[in-house]
């Protein structure tokens, strides 16, 4: 026995080191890796165990026959380029050396020069509304080393999982890629990583989390359940349990369904119970199934509105509405909305709004693109309770007023009347503005829809007016019973006319006389681009003001002008932007 191995090291010692009756054990072969169409690159690591040379063997075909590649005398050498694959697959291991010691030959894993095969997804189930457990079978390839976790609807790496054997993940919002199996269905892939860090192709049939979503109908009442189907499983769905817990209770079977059924409505329930439901896919490997998310609902039952009631709408400004609304402050409303109508026939959506949990009696919204300029709007609140059975308000129209200037210093007023209060209308009162206030002119029966206001005593320098018109309801129960204490008060919208200027100019003034001072007389007229100039009969311009309140007193530069005709002109821009051009003579006398 020594002599035999004494033997060994003298032939074998130049290239290994020699332990007694040690195994001849190859390396580890770790990956064939396909470097370009004729060539392939294999990666081993070392084995410190190795005793004698050891064997390349290489095939083309999974089941063989192998031939020695080559040979392996360096026991640090990590690595072997194959020249001349001629674009195939091909299938690798390595081999010990049987004449070293006598000991049994052993060969390396079979590898091949493709990407490490994907392994099949067995199943991925919900655990909670962030948490996913993903289950796959190991990779048929060898080389397998690790599995990458791929993740959609955008598809993402977000794990790795080493070791060829371990075959399961916990998708979590520890995770940056935060899973939502609660608000949508979740994709999976995995793909295969050999040890070099090569990575095959992820799965091709991914497989997705089941993801439920439920309404209820109060009105049934039920609860109608919907799911996205489970996909990919070998042989399909062969069925989806629905489970249900009331009240706490535990989960229990209530109904199973074909594989192709993605619906269900359950009714088992009374009013007012908290009713919890998951869907569980089932495949055709009975032990193999997969969980959706659970929800969780209380049931009531729906109290439609007592009352719907668009107690005012009321122009606020230059195409804006106030509308003001009464609703029953017990009813299961799912939404209220605003139409809107120019014609009162057809009525187009202004504002859409999910009714909140608590209801409020009283509602304002204020509508900015309402036609308050050219005419009136119709409005009417609409509100659909809970089964979705639609209620109508009554509708209110606002108060269309337009005003017309007069050559004789009055300006009219007429408008479309308000509609449609629970009660009539009271009266109407005429406002108009000074300045920034609004003055009361004037209050009418609820019949008369014009006034005519005398503006001839006003003194206001442009000329310009403005109105607005208010009607007010009579005595309302609803503002009794619902304490409403501000009087229901319609506005018109503000509408502003310019009065036609009037200019008097005298033909003749005499400056050391009664009428000492030449300038004309005017009203409603802007002193903004005023101007006043008189020319002698030369052309020669001899005065000129901007000033409205300014005349000539017959001087040129402090000097007193002779008797004669002298021509003026006038010249200035009212507020609504017309240009006035006036020229005339006059006779100063001395």
């Amino acid at each position: 026995m020594f002599y035999k191995n004494t033997y060994c090291l003298i032939l074998l010692g130049v290239f290994f080191s020699c332990h007694l009756y040690a195994q001849t054990l190859p390396p580890p072969l770790k990956c064939a890796v396909e470097i370009n169409s004729n060539e392939n690159e294999l990666t081993w690591e070392i084995q410190p165990d190795t005793c004698g040379p050891y064997y390349i063997y290489a095939s083309t075909s999974p089941g063989g026959p192998y031939t020695i590649l080559d040979t392996i005398t360096d026991s640090m050498q990590t690595t072997y380029t194959h020249i001349g694959t001629g674009n195939q697959t091909w299938y690798y291991y390595l081999m010990g050396d049987i004449g070293c010691n006598g000991a049994p030959v052993v060969s390396s894993d079979t590898i091949d020069s493709k990407d490490p095969e994907p392994p099949e997804i067995e199943y991925v189930t919900v655990l909670s509304p962030t948490d996913v457990h993903i289950t796959w079978n190991p990779s048929i390839s060898p080389e397998a080393y690790a599995y990458i976790i791929y993740y959609s609807p955008v598809i993402n790496n977000i794990d790795t999982v080493y070791g060829k054997f371990n075959t399961t993940y916990l998708h979590t919002a520890a995770n940056p890629f935060i899973p939502k199996p609660g608000q949508q269905p979740e994709i999976y892939r995995v793909a295969t990583m050999d040890s070099c860090g090569n990575t095959g192709p992820y799965t091709t049939l991914p497989h997705n989390t089941v993801y439920l979503s439920t309404a209820i109908n109060r009105c049934a009442p039920n609860i109608g359940l919907n799911w996205n189907a489970y996909i990919n499983w070998t042989g399909g769905v062969s069925g989806y349990n629905i489970l249900v817990s009331t009240n706490s209770g535990p989960f229990i079977l209530v109904q199973t369904l074909t594989g192709s059924v993605t619906n269900y409505t359950y009714s088992g329930f009374t009013d007012g119970d908290s009713v919890c439901c998951y869907v569980q896919a089932v495949s055709t490997n009975p032990l193999i199934t997969s969980e959706s998310n659970i929800i969780c609902n209380v049931v009531n039952v729906v109290q439609p509105p007592l009352i719907t009631y668009l107690s005012n709408v009321s122009v606020t400004g230059r195409n804006q509405t106030s509308i003001k609304w009464l609703v029953d402050s017990l009813a299961d409303l799912m939404t209220y909305r605003i139409d809107r109508s120019a014609d009162g026939i057809n009525y187009n959506t202004i504002f859409n709004q999910v009714a909140p949990s608590v209801l409020n009696t009283y509602h304002t919204y204020i509508d900015n693109a309402a036609s308050t300029v050219f005419s009136s709007s119709y409005y009417k609140i609409v509100v659909n309770d809970s089964c979705n059975q639609e209620f109508y308000s009554n509708i209110g129209q606002t108060i269309f007023l337009e005003v017309d200037a007069n050559y004789d210093f009055t300006n009219s007023l007429n408008w479309i009347p308000y509609t449609d209060w629970l009660e009539p209308i009271q009266s109407y009162n005429i406002y108009r503005k000074d300045v920034n206030t609004w003055n009361f002119l004037a209050s009418v029966g609820p019949g008369i829809l014009s006034y005519t206001d005398d503006v001839t005593t006003v003194n206001d320098e442009d000329g310009a007016f403005c109105y607005q018109v208010a009607a007010i309801e009579a005595y309302n129960q609803l503002d009794v019973d619902y304490k409403i204490t501000d009087t229901t008060k319609s506005l018109s919208n503000e509408v502003c006319v310019i009065q036609y200027p009037s200019i008097y100019v005298p033909n003749a003034f005499v400056p050391d006389g009664l009428n000492s001072v030449f300038k004309p007389e005017m009203l409603y007229v802007d002193n903004t681009d005023y101007s006043f100039s008189i020319f002698n009969r030369w052309g020669e311009k001899i005065f000129e003001t901007n000033d409205i309140n300014v005349g000539w007193d017959g001087t040129l530069r402090n000097k007193p002008m002779p008797q004669g005709t002298y021509v003026y002109f006038i010249d200035f821009t009212n507020t609504n932007g017309t240009t006035y051009h006036k020229k005339g003579s006059v006779l100063l006398i001395r």
